[in-house]
């Protein structure tokens, strides 16, 4: 081997020793390149495993050929310290363990002066060269400077009887920080406070002019009264060294260190200042709050001479992330260990955390936080809610919930639109019981088909006529041709309303509706009308009149049909039209009890398979609005197969479907599995409709929410951008649907620290949304609430933002009801910017009453605690 696979033998030794015995092996699978683990492991036979105090893993050991090494590890048997043993005025009671430079033992006071317990570093025989016996020297120095309740005071320090120097530190007993917070189960608020400690322990360091350089967990040990204690100063580097000492700036030499918590710089051979000390803070931050490292898994070690610099997954994407080993922790455990689940996990990290954890971590020391006090103090803002220095505070959990329940109604929508343009003629036929029927069925279909075949002569030889100009013609040549048949005009007039409804022609649809109903009361054709009861309903939805939407739908649900399996067809699609209405207007327990309904009326009915597909793809978006996410994903998987069977695997309904399931497995946090969904259905839609099409819109806004929750935000507002461009073409730029990417784009621009882009896009989508909805809308409170809260994050223009704020308010409590989570979240905002304001009269009833009606999970939103400390304020 050469001389580089022995430094590369000596340094995973060392590596593995310092593990617990379960964990060497699977470190070993993963680090050891072929031909080097039977050496590593060979040592490994005649080591103990290490605990903390020990040097971290390197010396001159690493650089010896194997037969050395072994002398080395018989050595240490010799130089083994037996229980009794005196060094010094210190009697040996155990040995603790063993690391690469040097044993540890646990020692009490022996020449009677008074009782007292520490633990006793000693140097190994033959590691005892100048070189290590100045760091030695070094350490004891600078422990001897430090005087905190957060480290390890040095107790006494001289030589053993053979000459090796000894340091006597005090003893802690506790365990890794890391560990001890798993097994307390330490939720993230609590993780936070118990790295606040560690802070201020390194400051005082720094303060002192001390750079620690191996900051990790089992250099941070907790004692039983749950206190953090700071250990091992044997890389410390002493910033007031003067520039003839640089071969001894560094207490532990050059490139000493542990490569998964170490800086870049220390990588590289840079400097070392306090922001080296920063960066492995916020290693040890990432760790405690996701369970992973920030450069791979639990247990990944970087390559050998690799430097960290590539920037890491954001710790809220990072925690929820799929595996990458078989034995490593899955995100449902890494979150039980917390106190909570992935999803709440990942939501509790978004935002703030995720920016001060990013800002520790940056490869370059300048843009790291100035110092470990600035960090300090943003992790002390965050839990304040209050701003933080490495971005603005992030936009509400309300917000991210109203968002994504806008995304599955969305996608519900573009579903019934996809329902409604497959019926016309064929759908006709279907309602049919009578023979009569039957015959005005054929006789209507035979009409609008013949139409939308023919070729317009002025298009040429294989020309075909645009859609608008085939409907326009239907409509003259039916007022035309079936004016002794008015039971046929109104089927074929419904069909063409229909038709324009689907193309958003909502003004030319509405006379055609309502003329067919009229024709077909007055012939008494209860189908007919029934049908035009569907298609009224539906263009009055769109339309957000949703009074006139739900009349029209309970009106064909009641009307009269005759027996047989049409008519329940007909019953269940009238149910259907007033679950969605249900739905647009935030009910959505009475949507999920329509929709069932509806799909009981279609049991055992023949050729309704289609319509149970859609109904059942309905249902499972509206069961993610109300929280049933498993029994969501389960109801539209099995749309999904009844789909793929009646229409093939490349059919717009397939799609839609997919749509609604990957909106509810991003909910569910699989987040692969839902841009997996996303993707494929805006596949399927681009080949069906093209690029300028509000279904491909559609499914790039989709896209672009579950690209965004697996921290892909860049490639998220890329989709955003585009799906907003196709919606302007289609409507200009004011839209519903516009309104809707612009609430969602301005968010995603705000979790970016784009402050001024943010405002900008979110004001234009409230004003998009009131010109369209009003004010009375759940879209346009949604876009209020926003805009407030990005002018709280900014302590500015707050008369605004409790006006908006109020407004949100009043819109929610009559869509949601005063005790809807959102609602309760919305009563939070405006309290605190009235607190902000400094208007406590008004804050502190309106905050009183939200913090005493919330419970469940809001309890731990940040949200809450920024409220209840702004009471506090108010009532102090």
């Amino acid at each position: 081997m050469t001389p580089h696979d022995w430094e590369t033998v000596g340094r995973l030794f060392h590596e593995a020793a310092s593990l617990p015995l379960p964990d060497r092996s699977p470190y070993l699978d993963e680090a050891c390149a072929p031909g080097l683990r039977g050496e590593v492991e060979r040592l490994l036979a005649a080591e103990p495993p290490a605990e903390a105090y020990f040097d971290p893993p390197t010396g001159l050991a690493a650089l010896l050929p194997t037969a050395e090494l072994r002398e080395v590890v018989a050595r240490e048997r010799d130089d083994d310290l037996p229980a009794g043993a005196r060094v010094g005025p210190w009697e040996i009671v155990e040995e603790l363990g063993r690391g690469g430079m040097g044993a540890v033992y646990r020692a009490r006071r022996a020449d009677a002066q008074y009782e007292q317990t520490v633990a006793l570093k000693v140097v190994k025989r033959g590691m005892d060269t100048d070189a290590l016996l100045a760091r030695f020297r070094r350490e004891r120095a600078v422990l001897a400077s430090l005087e905190h309740p957060g480290i390890a005071r040095l107790v006494d320090g001289g030589a053993a009887p053979d000459g090796r120097p000894y340091l006597a530190l005090e003893l802690v007993d506790g365990e890794p920080i890391t560990r001890w917070a798993d097994r307390h189960r330490l939720g993230v608020e609590a993780r936070l406070q118990l790295f606040l400690q560690v802070c201020e322990a390194v400051a005082h360091a720094h303060r002192r002019l001390v750079v620690h350089r191996d900051l990790k967990p089992s250099n941070v040990l907790v004692d039983p009264e749950g206190r953090a204690r700071l250990l091992d100063f044997g890389l410390a580097a002493v910033l007031s060294d003067d520039a003839s000492e640089a071969g001894e700036r560094s207490i532990g030499g050059p490139r000493l260190l542990t490569p998964e918590y170490a800086a870049p710089e220390q990588f590289e051979g840079g400097p070392t200042t306090t922001a080296t000390d920063v960066y492995t803070l916020g290693v040890l931050l990432y760790e405690l709050l996701t369970g992973r490292r920030p450069h791979g898994t639990t247990r990944r070690r970087l390559p050998m001479g690799a430097t960290p610099t590539a920037r890491p997954a954001r710790p809220s994407a990072a925690a929820t992330r799929p595996q990458e080993r078989d034995d490593a922790p899955e995100a449902e455990a890494l979150a039980a260990l917390r106190a909570t689940t992935p999803a709440r996990l990942r939501h509790r990290l978004r935002g703030d955390l995720d920016a001060i954890a990013l800002t520790a971590l940056q490869a370059e020391p300048e843009r790291r936080y100035a110092s470990v006090d600035a960090l300090a103090d943003d992790v002390r803002r965050h839990l304040a809610a209050r701003p933080v220095a490495a971005r603005p505070d992030r936009l509400a959990y309300r917000a991210w919930a109203f968002a994504r329940r806008n995304r599955a109604r969305l996608a519900a929508a573009a579903l019934a639109l996809a329902v409604a343009a497959t019926l016309g003629g064929q759908a006709l036929l279907q309602q049919r019981a009578a023979a009569s029927e039957r015959e005005r069925a054929d006789l209507a279909s035979a009409f609008v088909l013949g139409l939308l075949t023919e070729s317009d002569p002025r298009e040429g030889a294989g020309g075909t006529t645009p859609v608008r100009d085939v409907l326009a013609r239907a409509e003259r040549r039916a007022e035309a041709e079936l004016a002794g048949r008015p039971d046929l005009l109104a089927r074929v007039l419904t069909t063409v309303g229909g038709t324009l409804t689907e193309l958003e022609e909502y003004d030319r649809a509405g006379p055609l509706l309502r003329r067919a109903l009229a024709l077909a009361e007055a012939t008494g054709d209860a189908p007919a009308a029934a049908e035009a009861h569907i298609r009224l309903a539906g263009r009055a939805r769109r339309q957000n009149r949703y009074e006139a939407a739900a009349a029209h739908a309970r009106q064909a649900a009641a009307t009269a049909l005759p027996r047989g399996d049409a008519a329940a067809v007909l019953h269940a699609r009238a149910l259907g039209e007033q679950a969605a209405v249900a739905a647009d207007r935030g009910a959505f327990d009475a949507a999920a009890r329509d929709y069932r309904t509806a799909l009981d009326l279609l049991r055992g009915a023949s050729r309704a398979e289609r319509h149970t597909a859609r109904l059942l793809s309905q249902l499972g978006g509206v069961l993610s609005d109300v929280g049933d996410l498993d029994g969501s994903a389960r109801v539209l998987r099995e749309a999904a197969a009844l789909q793929r069977e009646l229409v093939g695997p490349s059919h717009p309904d397939l799609a839609f479907t997919y749509v609604s399931l990957g909106n509810t497995l991003e909910l569910r946090d699989s987040l692969a599995a839902s841009v997996a969904a996303h993707r494929e259905a805006l596949g399927v839609l681009q080949r069906a409709y093209g690029e300028d099409h509000w279904a491909t819109a559609t499914a790039l806004h989709n896209l672009a929410s579950a690209e965004d929750a697996a921290g892909r935000d860049a490639l998220a507002a890329q989709l955003y951008d585009r799906a907003l461009a196709i919606k302007r073409r289609l409507y200009g730029d004011t839209h519903g649907s516009v309104a809707a990417t612009l609430i969602n784009l301005g968010y995603l621009q705000y979790e970016q620290g784009a402050v001024v882009d943010a405002e900008a896009t979110t004001r234009e989508a409230l004003r998009v949304a009131r010109a369209i909805y009003g004010d009375a809308h759940f879209r346009t409170a949604l876009a209020a609430y926003n805009l407030a809260e990005i002018l709280l994050g900014q302590r500015r223009a707050l008369d605004e933002a409790e006006r908006l704020a109020a407004e949100a308010l009043v819109v929610d409590r009559a869509t949601y009801g005063p005790d809807d989570e959102g609602t309760l979240l919305t009563a939070l905002l405006l309290g605190r910017v009235q607190a902000a304001r400094g208007a406590c009269g008004r804050a502190v009833p309106t905050l009183r009453a939200a913090l005493g009606a919330i419970d469940g999970r809001l309890r731990d939103a940040p949200e809450r605690r920024a409220a209840a400390a702004d009471l506090a304020a108010c009532e102090g």
